[in-house]
């Protein structure tokens, strides 16, 4: 006979919570988002996999069906764990749900581990930013690399240095900018309160080199493709700024895009209790004389991330380059609910005052847990999917970007190898492949490698044939930083091990 302890009552709690939060991901389909493309990604992530290329980098069906390196810069932690699930034999749509309600459960769960307070999970749980990124910005990395943090907080502070190493890496392959504004938290946070600075840095390594694969490669072959437009135009890091009314006093709901100035067609929201119980916790905790450097910590840190969100803080955006990569600053709301949920989780209260409490955050929120438009059917258009967000990582070897799909008739395509036959009667020609270019592809005719030209207005490939029978292969082959990244990460997978036989020691 299985004894619930009190503990376990509030966790089966959490998950009928995080059900409810999620209930409407249930149903067959899926819902209408501003980014459409992760059923797509799931798709050629699946087929990478299936053709051995691991790690996943080139796609050959993104971009209009031409190809490009999707996965060598966009982290693809939230579809490895998605493809799981596909593997068992779950449809796509059905594997990414399966994950975002399993990561909605998950993080509300962490909350709790860290705060022991199911207060403080339920606030997490049921933030409006949640829902935005699932319902309304489809941000589905952001909102899977949002709810691993307290796991990793957590097991940094229980000292489980295993698990905060595992955790660590897969969020730095899951999101990269979540990983950025992560640390910004936790490394403070660890040499002021955990101090066990010989474990913490191997730990943190460790975690740096397990993700290398991915980190360097995106990081030092960022400037072979034309990723600076996403920090251009609309996505320039002066329209989004919030302001005060949008984060702390705004109801509305929308489900548009961020826009220049104020008016937004998106809800911009930490959430009315999210900021208003943190704020009583704080006013308990001074007049019971109980405020220590931690809560300080988590005070001083939730400000910082909320600072960011608004335009008085341009000057520390302007003087750090790398920021313009968040492109809305917006953005830091998640990263600040997690402070804010541990305050709130500090006040004590009866069980019928903290119902309460549990209660109205609950109504406050749960109508913003839906769909705008539900789509029974999905249709999945492979030829429009593949040509949205075109120019994120477009390789910079043409002078444009195509506008239509391309159809691959007569050629064996792979996500990383192409091949076809060319009978060439009369004279030599000169054949250009539906393939991009990109970083280290080689071309093989007749099993012997040759030269080849890149066409300049896409940046194909382009090969010149002789006349007679040709047997063409294109196999894509690691540069020398993917290569030193894999070896990293290979050594850094042996080296965990260590750390097993060391925490047991």
């Amino acid at each position: 006979m299985i004894k619930f302890t009190s503990k376990k009552i509030l966790i089966i709690l959490i998950i009928l919570l995080g059900l409810l939060s999620t209930h409407r991901l249930l149903k067959p389909g899926i819902h209408s988002m501003a980014d459409e493309m992760h059923i797509f990604r799931l798709e050629q992530y699946h087929q990478c996999i299936m053709d051995g290329q691991i790690p996943c980098r080139y796609v050959s069906d993104a971009g209009f069906g031409y190809g490009y390196p999707l996965f060598n810069f966009y982290a693809p932690g939230f579809y490895s764990i998605a493809q799981i699930f596909h593997l068992i034999g779950f449809s796509l749509v059905n594997s990414l749900k399966i994950v975002l309600v399993l990561t909605a459960i998950s993080g509300a769960i962490g909350i709790f581990y860290l705060s022991n307070s199911l207060l403080a999970s339920v606030l997490f749980l049921f933030a409006p930013y949640q829902a935005i990124n699932i319902f309304v910005r489809g941000a589905f990395p952001e909102f899977f690399a949002l709810n691993l943090i307290p796991w990793i907080i957590y097991f940094f502070k229980e000292k489980k240095y295993f698990w905060s190493t595992i955790f660590l890496a897969f969020l730095m392959i899951s999101h990269t900018l979540t990983s950025l504004s992560l640390l910004v938290f936790l490394l403070p946070y660890l040499f002021i309160f955990i101090k066990d600075y010989k474990k913490q840095i191997i730990s943190l390594l460790t975690s740096f080199g397990l993700s290398a694969f991915f980190t360097l490669p995106a990081f030092f072959e960022k400037n072979l493709t034309t990723v600076e437009t996403m920090t251009q135009a609309y996505f320039n890091f002066v329209n989004h700024f919030a302001t005060l009314h949008q984060l702390f006093i705004s109801r509305f709901w929308g489900y548009g895009a961020s826009l220049w100035g104020p008016q937004d067609d998106m809800a911009i929201s930490i959430g009315l209790m999210q900021w208003l119980i943190p704020l009583l916790a704080l006013i308990y905790l001074f007049k019971k004389k109980k405020i220590n450097l931690k809560i300080i910590f988590y005070l001083t840190s939730a400000l910082f991330f909320i600072f960011l969100t608004h335009n008085k803080s341009t000057f520390i955006w302007q003087s750090l380059p790398f920021m313009k990569y968040f492109q809305f600053p917006w953005r830091f709301i998640g990263i600040a609910l997690i402070p804010l949920s541990l305050i709130a989780g500090k006040i004590k209260l009866n069980k019928f005052f903290l119902a309460i409490l549990i209660f109205i955050t609950i109504c406050l929120n749960l109508n913003y847990f839906k769909e705008d438009i539900w789509h029974y059917q999905y249709n999945f258009d492979k030829a429009r999917l593949s040509g949205l967000a075109i120019g994120d990582y477009w390789p910079n070897y043409g002078e444009e970007l195509p506008i239509k799909y391309i159809e691959s008739r007569g050629i064996e395509r792979q996500s990383n190898k192409l091949s076809l036959f060319v009978e060439v009667k009369d004279e030599n020609m000169k054949l250009v492949l539906p393939l991009v270019y990109f970083p280290n592809w080689k071309v093989y005719v007749n099993d012997q490698q040759k030269e080849f030209e890149i066409d300049p207005q896409y940046g194909q490939i382009k090969i010149n044939l002789e006349t007679g029978k040709n047997n063409v292969v294109l196999k894509l082959y690691n540069t020398p930083i993917r290569t030193l990244a894999n070896i990293i990460s290979c050594i850094s997978l042996c080296f965990l091990f260590f750390i097993i036989k060391y925490e047991k020691k």
